[in-house]
């Protein structure tokens, strides 16, 4: 199974600098690549608009490839990182889901909000 998956790097109620990003991006990239095959990373930042401000977030796009199903094992990421949630996309039928221990907060997932990589 070909998955791809949003990672954000800026975590809740913390000062988020360059370096304190790029060590979640070490983490995400040591633990993803440790459990599956095939991982590649992207970072990006993504501009969206709240409360009439541009607000600006982090992030790195991942695909890997899983022989088994991988949703424990991202919720996990998910709270090692400090993340509410992670998006999963499955690239090869399109279905898409957030993982993590407040992923219900954020509602569906939303394709328009995912960086495909």
């Amino acid at each position: 199974m070909n998955l791809e998956l949003n990672i954000g790097l800026d975590v809740p109620g913390a000062v988020n600098t360059p370096a304190s990003r790029d060590m979640l991006a070490l983490r995400a990239t040591a633990y993803l690549t440790a459990a599956f095959a095939g991982v590649a990373v992207r970072r990006y930042e993504s501009q969206y608009e709240q409360d009439g401000a541009t607000v600006t977030e982090a992030g790195m796009a991942v695909r890997l490839t899983a022989e088994r199903p991988v949703d424990w094992m991202i919720a996990g990421l998910s709270a090692i990182l400090s993340q509410d949630c992670i998006g999963v996309l499955d690239a090869d039928t399109g279905a898409g889901v957030l993982v993590g221990p407040k992923a219900a907060d954020w509602g569906d997932f939303n394709p328009e909000y995912f960086n495909r990589f």
